[in-house]
């Protein structure tokens, strides 16, 4: 019996010491990261920190702008190197902050946007940013993160003063009390401008009025003339100068001979015949009509000429009028006026400025912060040059030469960059050293580790090469292709969907196509032996050509084209080693931060704020809007001028109009005197010859003559129609000249009309300006009147402009006080379970070896038997008690729980204690190998659910539920009252319980 107790007793020590082990082994991977290493000493940068950024912030509108201060900080915490963290949600964050994965918790609420924009808030509200601390972390740690969120609140709070531009609030308000004289004084300019500008120019055009309708009635007059003249023209028909001498003298000559000797009478009739056709060609009317022609042409000179002269008259008249006008409107401002004023505007603006206390206190504290940045840029590029020695510093900079550079093997363009760069490193270092004697820069030896002429990538992985082309051309036949013999080539080349091999080789094209769509795409990789690698090192380059051209060309034939499709990889990249590799980065990362420093070097004592030049910038606008009275008329006088220039050519074009015009009366005074030497001809009535036979000769010749001469009479009336057509065409010519200069004087109207329409647009634009100015002097005043209440500094404002965002610690139960390390609750938990394992197993053991405890004898009582039972579980339950009160007060001191919250987390763990000890010795008393076979369940369901990856085995998992009890406590996020009052019944059940076991005859463990 004995040998049996001691074979369970030892299976169950070592079951227990498996799952001790196995505990340890699982803390050990778990929160070894978390823990840490205390000798070691601590890197340049948080890496070792895991940060959960939760973005709750909710956009909001301000001044029609939309704002997110939320993505903001993100971004800014996605520029740091020196942050490691994680954008996440909330339950992630605080599912990783509870299994070791992240170290702190920043949390930004969702109203941090709205808050921010409070600038015209009386007493603004301070915005938070949230954040929480994990447990069963060491107080390093702790620190580590406190000192994280405050570096990264501490930057955003610097930028976001920043926007706020408070060092210009106080000048603002001093330059508010001149607003309401710059918008009196812009009043008058535009009182001013109306009555010197507006109104005479609106008064313009009316200037060309008269001049208008004089030459619209010259125009009129021109108009009826050559009506009356066209008409006269147009009545007179061609047939009324041409004499039918077929039909009339002609035929009577003609027949003369025939006749004469058979009618005599006819020779009579004939005579009287012309008598009377004499009479008929009147000559004298067209001679009249010709007169009254170049009479009106005398009358039409001679008004032309006398409209000219009173056009022009009254043309200059008007302009100078307007001219005279305008010279006449001075400025309403003086030079000496304007001059008193400026040094005036000056001398109080420079006042107000100087005696500024305010304006002052900001420009210290930005020399202040000038000074902090300067330093904060110098360790960094420090740190950027030395060696840390902690093992983990990957950008250092060694003690590198030129020429170690140009021996790296980088191309030609890349040595003279990081040779720059090199000589910016040695100047800063020695620049440096003089200032820090006692603290120089120390730099590592550089021994020859660095080349670019790593070729093993090359060899095994080979550098990739695409190329598509389409080529057009009717005479390709051929393809060449050539390859670089360092390297071998794998892959294909591809034309019109034809596929070829990559190697040298001339390849046959189709002709009847004109044009080739062409697609490389293969690897080439280098080949291993030294020749091969000595040749490709001297340029680097891998080359692979393919040549488009006609084969066979006759010499007769015009030259095809030729089209080279190559492609030259340039490799330099893919042979620097790790070690160059990492100085070129090392060296670019000293580069990026020196710009910044070379940006940001400016001598705190340097910094001040120009009053001269705000002084000079208010002043001359208001000088400007004053002084704009002498261009505004001297742009109108030259308008003017331009008008007048204008008129003299109006004024030639009618000028030379009146050549045309005495031409024509020339050519009608030379018709008049051909037509009148006819008209005497005629008048003069031939004696009535007598009738001899003898004479016919001589009657014919007569009549021949006669015909003659009233032919050239009808030949020169003839001229004198065509002439006078010709007379028609150039009054016609006359009428389009004054119909242009008629358009002209209504474009010159047209032209003084926009003028005062763009001066009443002008005033338009003005008033606008005005009512704008207003409107801003309405919304400034409202912006910063906050900014003071009476005569002192709005402190709440001032407070919150200059440290606008809080950080709000979500707190824990935890102090965190000293150096040592504390633990996760998920160990609190198993260790508790494990103690609660063995003293249930040291319970059973005992009843079963020594039997059920009697403390009370049966002859006493009939009802002994019970009190025993109830005396047995109190034990066991006195035992839980006498535990959690031992584990409660050791956590708490490990822990390290503040004051207020140590009594309830002592009884928490007690309470659990007594529940794990009363199941836990039911499990085994009452069920045995099975009840321990549930307990080992137990412990296993909560091993697996550690990682918080399966809902599912966390809601069945007592000790889970547990975990989360203890968690949340520690975080301060939720009341525990409910879990210990669900304890309190789980430990009167487990005591019950214990009170009804019931023995058997067997029993064994397992």
């Amino acid at each position: 019996m004995k040998k049996e107790y001691w074979i369970y007793t030892l299976i169950s020590i070592l079951i227990v010491a498996i799952a001790i082990i196995g505990f340890f082994v699982f803390v050990h991977f778990k929160y070894g990261d978390q823990s840490g290493q205390s000798h070691k000493s601590e890197t340049k940068n948080y890496e070792d920190i895991h940060i959960a950024i939760v973005n709750e912030d909710q956009s909001t509108t301000y001044n029609g702008k939309k704002i997110t201060l939320g993505d903001t900080f993100v971004k800014k915490l996605s520029s740091q190197t020196n942050y490691n963290f994680e954008t996440v949600t909330r339950n992630i964050a605080e599912n990783g902050l509870k299994d070791g994965k992240y170290q702190v918790m920043i949390i930004i609420p969702e109203n941090f946007s709205k808050l921010s924009m409070q600038l015209d808030k009386k007493k603004p509200a301070n915005m938070a940013i949230q954040y929480k601390t994990a447990v069963g972390q060491k107080e390093e740690v702790a620190k580590k993160t406190e000192k994280i969120v405050a570096s990264i609140l501490n930057d955003f709070n610097k930028d976001l003063i920043k926007i706020y531009l408070t060092s210009i609030i106080d000048n603002l308000h001093n330059a508010q009390k001149n607003v309401g004289a710059i918008m009196t004084r812009e009043q008058n300019v535009n009182q001013n401008f109306a009555n010197y500008l507006l109104n005479p120019l609106n008064d313009f055009p009316e200037l060309f009025t008269d001049t208008l309708v004089n030459s619209i009635n010259a125009n009129n007059d021109i108009t009826k003339w050559l009506q009356g003249y066209n008409n006269s023209l147009l009545s007179a028909k061609p047939e009324a100068f041409s004499i039918q001498s077929d039909n009339d003298v002609s035929s009577i000559v003609g027949k003369q001979a025939e006749y004469f000797n058979a009618h005599q009478s006819l020779l009579e009739d004939t005579l009287d015949d012309m008598k009377s056709r004499d009479k008929d060609v009147n000559i004298s009317d067209y001679i009249n009509q010709l007169k009254q022609v170049d009479s009106k042409l005398d009358q039409q000179h001679e008004a032309q000429q006398r409209t000219k002269d009173d056009y022009q008259k009254s043309y200059q008249d008007a302009l100078n009028k307007v001219k005279d006008e305008v010279k006449a409107q001075e400025s309403p401002f003086t030079e000496d006026m304007i001059r008193d004023y400026r040094q005036k505007l000056t001398a109080s603006l420079q006042e107000q400025l100087k005696n500024n206390q305010d304006l002052n206190d900001i420009v210290d504290q930005m020399k202040q912060d000038q000074q902090k940045i300067q330093d904060t840029m110098a360790n960094q590029l420090r740190n950027a040059i030395e060696n840390d020695q902690s093992g983990q510093d990957e950008f250092y900079i060694r003690k590198l030469t030129n020429k170690d550079i140009a021996d790296a093997g980088l191309s030609e363009k890349a040595t003279k960059e990081y040779q720059e760069i090199l000589k910016e490193v040695n100047q800063y270092r020695t620049s440096y050293n003089v200032k820090h004697l006692d603290n120089p820069i120390k730099q590592e030896d550089y021994h020859g580790e660095i080349s670019a002429t790593d070729t093993s990538k090359l060899e095994t992985e080979g550098t990739t090469f695409e190329r598509q082309e389409d080529i057009k051309s009717k005479d390709i036949n051929h393809l060449t292709v050539s390859t670089d013999p360092n390297f071998d080539f794998s892959g294909d080349i591809y034309i019109n969907g034809k596929k070829y091999d990559i190697k040298d080789q001339n390849v046959k094209l189709d002709t009847t196509v004109k044009t080739y769509h062409v697609k490389v795409k293969g690897v080439a990789k280098l080949k291993a032996d030294a020749q091969h690698k000595e040749d490709f090192l001297k340029n680097k380059t891998m080359k692979l050509q393919l040549l488009f051209g006609q084969a066979d060309n006759d010499k007769d034939e015009p030259k095809a084209n030729v089209v080279d499709l190559s492609i030259n990889n340039h490799l330099d990249g893919k042979l620097i080693s790790g070690d160059l590799n990492q100085q070129l980065r090392s060296l670019d990362q000293f580069k990026s931060k020196y710009d910044i420093y070379k940006d940001v070097a400016i001598d705190p004592n340097d910094i001040k704020i120009d009053n001269k030049a705000i002084v000079d910038m208010m002043v001359n606008q208001v000088i400007k809007d004053m002084e704009s009275f002498k261009n505004d008329k001297s742009a109108l006088l030259n308008q003017l001028d331009q008008l007048n220039q204008q008129s003299d050519k109006f004024i030639d074009d009618v000028i030379n109009n009146q050549d045309q015009v005495a031409q024509n009366k020339k050519d009608i005074s030379t018709l008049l005197d051909e037509l009148s030497k006819a008209e005497k001809l005629l008048s003069d009535e031939p004696e009535t010859p007598k009738i001899n036979e003898e004479k016919g000769k001589e009657f014919t010749t007569i009549s021949t003559d006669l015909d003659k001469q009233i032919s050239d009479l009808s030949e020169r009336s003839t001229k004198l129609l065509s002439d006078s057509q010709n007379s028609k065409s150039t009054a016609d010519d006359i009428s389009g000249e004054l119909n242009k200069l008629d358009d002209n004087v209504g474009k010159l109207h047209a032209s003084g009309r926009a003028l005062g329409v763009r001066a009443n647009n002008l005033n338009e634009v003005m008033n606008k300006n005005d009512k704008e100015n207003r409107l801003f002097a309405k919304d400034f005043e409202n912006v910063l009147k906050n900014s003071k209440e009476g005569d002192r500094q709005n402190e709440v404002l001032k407070d919150f402009m200059s440290n606008p965002i809080q950080k709000k610690n979500l707190e824990n139960v935890l102090a965190n006080s000293d150096n040592h390390n504390t633990f996760s609750p998920t160990i609190l938990v198993l260790l508790m379970y494990l103690v609660s394992l063995m003293t249930a197993y040291l319970f059973y053991s005992y009843e079963r070896h020594k039997g059920q405890v009697n403390f009370v004898k049966d002859e006493f009582s009939k009802h002994n038997h019970w009190w025993n039972k109830g005396i047995g579980a109190g034990i066991v339950t006195i035992a839980g008690l006498a535990e959690g009160l031992i584990i409660g007060l050791i956590a708490m001191n490990q822990y390290e729980v503040m004051a207020g919250y140590r009594a309830k987390f002592v009884g928490l763990i007690i309470l659990t204690m007594i529940v794990f000890v009363l199941l836990n010795t039911y499990l085994l008393r009452q069920l045995k190998s099975i009840g321990m076979f549930i307990i080992i369940v137990i412990l296993a369901l909560y091993f697996i659910d550690m990682n918080r990856n399966n809902a599912i085995l966390a809601a069945i998992s007592p000790l889970s539920h547990i975990d989360k009890v203890f968690y949340n406590y520690l975080n301060a996020e939720h009341p525990v009252g409910m879990a210990m009052l669900i304890l309190a019944v789980l430990a009167i059940i487990g005591f019950i319980l214990n009170m009804f076991i019931k023995h058997f005859k067997k029993e064994r463990l397992i």
